[in-house]
């Protein structure tokens, strides 16, 4: 069984977002309220379903980010962190080194919006047993 969602929001990379300045390293403000308002979205889609969580063991995990900016200026790597991250903190994957495959596209489209699909990987399940 699979646990898929739409989350219509930017998804901002926060990879080499880290600042660093006189006076110590910090991240980005603006990443940090992306990353909280992404997880607030992914646990109000996990209210909609009886689905249970986190979903344990080895996982595979699907996503389509639809962008809306200039194509070549979103880092898809970037974005898969982050989601994956926030996957984590909203506790529908127990962690990500448990993801055994990891499909991501990026699009161009008229809005920000991202496509995730997430489910146990049964091919991947003695991975984690050795």
């Amino acid at each position: 069984m699979a646990f898929s969602f739409k989350i219509e929001s930017e998804v901002t990379a926060k990879k080499n977002r880290l600042r660093v300045t006189r006076n110590g390293a910090f991240t980005d403000p603006r990443v940090k309220k992306n990353t909280e308002d992404l997880m607030k979205l992914v646990i109000s889609e996990q209210n909609k379903t009886t689905f249970l969580f986190p979903i344990e063991g080895a996982v595979k995990v699907t996503m389509k980010f639809y962008v809306k900016k200039r194509y070549t200026v979103k880092d898809v790597d970037g974005m898969a962190t982050t989601m994956l991250d926030v996957l984590q903190k909203a506790e529908v994957i127990v962690d990500d080194k448990y993801v055994t495959k990891l499909h991501v596209e990026k699009h161009r489209a008229d809005s920000d919006y991202t496509l995730i699909v997430v489910e146990r990987d049964e091919e991947g399940r003695d991975t984690f047993n050795k």
